[in-house]
């Protein structure tokens, strides 16, 4: 039986976010939760649909990160390319990538939590979600068309929460977003463990086209 007391603070996280959806370290504390609920089975399952695919298999295998990025490298790009928009991105937007926690990967488990987190922002670009409410949803959607995650599904449901409350007048834009995110996550390949590194000087246009977000 799942634990009692940790569903009860996963829902109270998800209604704190609710209330704020600014505040970014309830999302690490939701995952917390979800990471204190897992079975063996459920960890398994998210590692087997993570290596279902080449690139996510290799991504295992050789784990590697996007890490720290230095942002005035980034600002110096182009702004056409995938590392000058992602450094815009963060600029509009006010992200540190400091902000997020750098968790240290002592398994694959491990490893998958810490590439996701890593490259969240990026795939805001990618998609083309900006960093709002909106955006947040088709992100959301994204990936979870994309990969077994199970935080998504609590993201989502905070916005959505977050919507009926407080941004009603928002609601159209806000689940046209979900629909896109959901349509884009289920056409496009699988991108979940690209090491991204070598394709940050890349145009934008031609990194989209190669995964099938164009």
């Amino acid at each position: 039986m799942r634990n009692p007391v940790r569903m009860a603070r996963l829902i109270v996280g998800v209604a704190r976010l609710a209330r704020d959806l600014k505040r970014l370290n309830l999302v690490f504390e939701i995952n917390d939760q979800i990471v204190a609920l897992r079975t063996p089975e459920d960890e398994a399952a998210v590692v087997a649909d993570f290596a279902s695919h080449p690139i996510g298999a290799t991504a295992l295998r050789e784990r590697h990160r996007l890490g720290r990025l230095d942002r005035a490298v980034l600002r110096a790009l182009p702004e056409d390319t995938l590392g000058g928009a992602y450094a815009r991105f963060l600029e509009r937007h006010d992200i540190s990538p400091d902000s997020l926690p750098a968790l240290p990967v002592a398994s694959e488990i491990d490893y998958i939590v810490a590439h996701y987190y890593e490259t969240h922002d990026l795939w805001h670009v990618l998609a083309g979600f900006e960093a709002d409410p909106a955006g947040e949803l088709g992100i959301q959607a994204f990936l979870l068309a994309q990969s077994r995650s199970y935080l998504p599904l609590f993201v989502i449901a905070a916005v959505l929460f977050n919507t009926a409350l407080y941004g009603y007048d928002d609601r159209i834009r806000r689940l046209d977003a979900i629909s896109r995110g959901w349509t884009l996550g289920r056409a496009s390949e699988r991108i979940a463990g690209i090491d991204w590194r070598p394709h940050l000087t890349r145009p934008l246009r031609e990194v989209r086209r190669d995964v099938g977000l164009a």
